[in-house]
């Protein structure tokens, strides 16, 4: 079983730049599924159509995750997908290059207009990677569980990309308008409260089967 402790969210982001790549065609990693799986659903991130405020954004989110997954030694690749489907923000998945563990985050080309998004990106990753977690589990690990559909992982996914959505009572180098964003979280919040009732039942459903005693042929 997967346990994965949901701590609060790491303070300051650092300003810096970072590189990143443009691709439109095929994409890098080949776990990709329609947004009918459920891993799919879980590590994708969707557009609040928030007005931009900070001209720096890019380069504060880029590092904050380069710093974020660095201690787990694990690189970043950023990579401006025109395939994205329109209200996609980000998309994440991880990768091997090179031998090297890498996690993709694919994103829109105006997402980092989008501070809403993005804080629920870096929300999200913050609570993956954070150190002082009791029982870190891999990310890696983490996704093709997920991937496989294990019932088990796709409740605490959902739980996790729940509870990261907390309203803001001030304003951040993210987001300015906090009853635009809190807006943008009541609306969040609510649909991955059914996402965790979904993949609660699943997971309940799974077990009792495996309760059920085979059947003998005759």
């Amino acid at each position: 079983m997967i346990r994965i402790s949901t701590l609060s969210i790491l303070a300051g982001l650092v300003l810096s730049s970072c590189s990143s790549t443009k691709v439109i065609a095929p994409s890098i990693t080949a776990n990709t599924q329609s947004l009918s799986s459920p891993a799919d659903v879980l590590f994708t991130f969707k557009k609040s159509n928030m007005s931009p405020a900070d001209d720096d954004l890019f380069d504060k989110a880029q590092e904050h995750v380069r710093l974020l997954v660095e201690q787990a030694k694990i690189k970043v690749k950023w990579i401006e997908d025109e395939k994205l489907d329109t209200d996609i923000a980000f998309k994440v998945e991880p990768t091997l290059e090179k031998e090297t563990p890498t996690i993709v985050i694919k994103y829109a080309d105006d997402i980092f207009q989008d501070h809403s998004a993005t804080l629920n990106l870096t929300r999200f990753l913050d609570a993956l990677f954070d150190p002082k977690a009791e029982a870190p589990t891999s990310f890696f690990e983490m996704y093709n569980n997920a991937v496989a559909n294990d019932p088990t992982t796709l409740v605490t996914v959902a739980k996790m990309r729940r509870d990261v959505l907390t309203p803001l009572d001030k304003p951040t180098c993210y987001v300015m308008n906090t009853s635009q964003y809190n807006g943008f979280v009541a609306g969040e919040s609510s649909l991955w409260k059914k996402k965790v009732d979904e993949y609660v039942k699943l997971e309940k459903k799974i077990k009792s089967e495996k309760r059920k005693p085979a059947q003998v042929a005759k």
